[in-house]
Formats: C-alpha cells, structure tokens, sequence
C-alpha cells in the first residue's frame, strides 16, 4: 500500500507552551524539531514520526476494538 497518497505530512509550529507532543505516539521517538516547526504524522487525534508508525497504530487500535466487542 503507497501511504503517500493516504497521509499527508503536517508541519506545525510549536506553540509558546510547547503543547504540542514531543514524541511519537506509537514508537515514542522524539519527533525533529527546526526553527521552531515540527514534522509529524496525524493517526486521529494523535501523531506520529513515520507512515510506518502510522500504519502500527491504526492496527492496534483495530485489534482494539475487534477484542473490545
């Protein structure tokens, strides 16, 4: 599966409170930070470092819900 086309990369700027997440929501690598921006991967409500990542976590939160029910 080609994620380039499903995920787009999100460069946001890190507020003054910093509220921005530091690390990644899946392998908890801290995320490159340049000039005061940060490159990440939205997965819902979280983000992550890589398509790989990404990828990782929606198949957790599938198994999630398949044992949830």
């Amino acid at each position: 599966m080609n994620f380039g086309s499903l995920i787009e990369e999100t460069v946001m700027q890190s507020g003054p409170g910093g509220s921005f997440p530091k690390r990644c929501a899946y392998c908890r690598e801290p995320f490159c930070f340049s000039d005061n921006q940060v490159q990440a991967l939205p997965v819902g409500n979280q983000f992550v470092c890589n398509e790989f990542c990404a990828q990782a976590l929606r198949e957790e939160a599938h198994l999630a819900i398949k044992r949830a029910s």
